[in-house]
């Protein structure tokens, strides 16, 4: 029974790490399709002009679609594979790491929203005459969700990583761990001081495609391993 548990849990592991490196490398996708939209309009940024923004949602509207509905599929099928890890994956040293596994999750999670509202709210009102008001809106509520994101994954991805380093036989190289570990302290960072008006929108961009890159490679790592 327990040799048909542990082969049960390494194919569900095997699927996980799947669906990890899948999902998070779709959210480097759609980071890229960000980066090409006015950074006004894809990034959070304190004390914009409404009209700045409005404008620059308009001339970034194909490229802001596609990095929301690249983002909303990828974003899901990320979160499957960290709740899969969350639950059935064995920590590589530390339990703090299905704590991170757990922040991930609900970071990722508040990033649907940010993906939803990318591709169906604001590029549509947009295109909309008269809906400055109702744009100035849900612009804000885009930056709240897209920051309190950032600083959720910015939390969990550390307590994910840092076991790798303490691991006697780790699946992810130390470098990359580290990297890992900095791009999302990095992002954690310039989302906090979001708060107090210091704009730093495109360290916030490039820290999530940066962790999004690394869980990519970790994700494939996670597959490889199980079935060793």
């Amino acid at each position: 029974m327990m040799n048909q548990n542990s082969l049960s849990n390494s194919g569900v592991v095997f699927w996980a790490g799947v669906a990890l490196a899948i999902g998070s490398f779709g959210v480097v996708l759609a980071s890229v399709f960000y980066a090409l939209s006015p950074v006004v309009a894809a990034l959070p940024i304190p004390g914009v002009p409404t009209d700045s923004a409005y404008n620059g949602m308009i001339s970034g509207r194909g490229t802001m679609m596609a990095a929301g509905m690249i983002g909303v599929i990828s974003d899901v099928v990320f979160i499957a594979g960290t709740l899969l890890l969350m639950v059935f994956r064995t920590p590589a040293s530390l339990q703090i790491e299905r704590l991170g596994w757990a922040l991930v999750s609900i970071g990722v999670t508040i990033f649907i929203f940010v993906d939803s509202l990318a591709a169906g709210v604001l590029t549509q009102l947009a295109a909309l005459d008269s809906a400055l008001t109702t744009f100035a809106g849900f612009k804000l509520l885009f930056n709240a969700f897209f920051i309190f994101g950032t600083i959720t994954v910015g939390l969990g991805v550390p307590a994910v990583l840092v076991g790798e380093l303490k691991a006697t036989s780790s699946i992810l190289s130390k470098p990359l761990v580290w990297i890992g570990i900095l791009f999302s302290l990095a992002g954690l960072v310039a989302s906090v001081l979001y708060f107090v008006n210091v704009a730093l929108p495109q360290l916030i961009g490039i820290s999530i495609a940066g962790v999004s890159l690394i869980f990519s490679i970790y994700g494939i790592q996670i597959a490889r391993r199980s079935n060793s």
